[in-house]
């Protein structure tokens, strides 16, 4: 088994996630801007409610499979801003107090 790979069924047949750290090196933080390049291109093409919304995107821009990937396989939409930082930051938490570092692998499960 692969490090950072727990032998459980988290990952239902479907391939981990792997943090990206965009402080890492350069290829870490070039990733981190193709991520963000990628969704904003395709948030352009949604309808805003308001200034108040962000757009956020799925797989997580902080990971290697991010919408910077460039095979298409990336959802983004308008949420609410308030929601999306909060979001974010209960991620940013999560990877350092379950210590996933650059390039661990991880997966996530949603009820």
């Amino acid at each position: 088994m692969p490090p950072g790979i727990a032998p459980s069924d988290v990952w239902n047949g479907r391939p981990p996630l792997h943090r990206n750290w965009a402080n890492y090196d350069a290829a870490a933080a070039e990733t981190a801007r193709k991520n963000r390049n990628a969704k904003d291109a395709a948030c352009r093409g949604l309808s805003r409610p308001n200034d108040s919304y962000q757009c956020d995107e799925f797989p997580f821009a902080s990971t290697m499979e991010g919408a910077g990937l460039g095979d298409g396989n990336f959802s983004v939409r308008y949420v609410p801003g308030a929601e999306n930082s909060k979001a974010g930051t209960e991620l940013s938490d999560w990877y350092g107090s379950d210590r996933i570092l650059h390039n661990n692998a991880y997966g996530i499960f949603v009820k």
